[in-house]
């Protein structure tokens, strides 16, 4: 059975197809894996978590990617 990569728990994940959503913790953990679910931050390079696209530095710095 697989956990969710941040929090543990496995009693509240959600399929999503590649990756399992977890309602405890609002994480993505990837199925192939079972690893965190990570993608790269279009304006600064550094990984961020899941579908969120921007880090939280870039947010808080006022960036946003026309792309999105």
């Amino acid at each position: 059975m697989i956990e969710c990569s941040n929090c543990g728990k496995s009693d509240k994940l959600h399929d999503e197809g590649d990756t399992f959503y977890c309602s405890h913790c609002a994480q993505r953990t990837l199925e192939s894996s079972g690893e965190i679910y990570l993608t790269l931050c279009p304006e600064c390079g550094e990984m961020t978590r899941g579908e969120v696209l921007l880090t939280v530095k870039c947010v808080m710095d006022g960036k946003v990617n026309s792309s999105v």
